[in-house]
């Protein structure tokens, strides 16, 4: 398997979509379960997982994932972990912060999780690596890279950019806090980015991460750590630790 840093932001955007939705399940990766309907859902997501929504649009590092599964299946590595069986391509839209979101929305997102405000800013500064789908962005960059320090040095000055703070503007895709830096330069790609500089107590946690990476490295930590743990889903059937390939359920049929 080919490796590239283009699989680092993939797993982290991984890990938040799945775990946002229904709890730290694996219900993003299945391709069918058996319980993946509602009377309600739209035509266009009717019978459809996760991975359908549109707001799960260009996933990356489900390779990964199966990797590190058999891996671990190689080594009896299985035991205890919670695998859902429900996944439906309604939740994300339910669950997941949209990129257009004023302030206020993102919060209440992130609240509804059981996240505050600190842990919002530290978390979004995972959007200093990856790409975005242009749709999306439309309205404030021609180009879906996230990161304006990652744009080359001739689109850097055209852009405008300043490099103040910046350990390492070599370190093209490389997860670090320069996402704050560029923030405040009015130099990133969604509006919710935007938008926690529009909040005076966001605004000083911004700083203080984009002064001090070692702040910044440690407080990201933190919310992931937290973010992995969350168990939301009130369905009581599980697969407990057995599921043979991540995409599809041991069983196609339950009571």
């Amino acid at each position: 398997m080919d490796i590239n840093r283009g699989f680092g932001a993939g797993l982290i955007r991984l890990v938040f979509h799945d775990c946002f939705v229904r709890g730290c399940d694996g219900s993003v990766l299945l391709d069918s379960t058996p319980k993946n309907t509602t009377s309600d859902a739209p035509l266009t997501l009717a019978g459809k997982t996760e991975k359908a929504s549109p707001n799960n649009g260009g996933l990356r590092g489900l390779e990964v994932i199966d990797a590190i599964r058999l891996r671990l299946a190689e080594k009896g590595g299985r035991a205890g972990r919670k695998d859902g069986v429900v996944s439906s391509a309604e939740d994300p839209g339910k669950h997941l912060p949209n990129p257009t979101d004023n302030f206020q929305q993102l919060l209440q997102s992130f609240m509804a999780k059981g996240f505050n405000l600190v842990e919002l800013v530290a978390l979004s500064g995972a959007h200093s690596v990856g790409v975005a789908n242009l749709t999306s962005v439309a309205h404030r960059f021609g180009a879906p890279i996230n990161n304006v320090r990652d744009f080359d040095d001739s689109n850097r000055k055209l852009a405008g950019y300043q490099a103040n703070g910046v350990v390492d503007l070599t370190a093209v895709g490389y997860l670090d806090n320069s996402y704050y830096n560029a923030n405040f330069q009015n130099m990133v790609l969604f509006n919710s980015d935007w938008e926690l500089t529009t909040n005076e107590t966001a605004k000083l946690h911004m700083t203080s991460y984009k002064e001090k990476a070692s702040l910044w490295n440690t407080a990201f930590a933190d919310a992931m750590t937290k973010l992995s743990k969350m168990v939301e889903s009130k369905d009581p059937l599980y697969e407990i630790g057995s599921r043979r390939t991540c995409n599809v359920t041991n069983q196609m049929s339950y009571p």
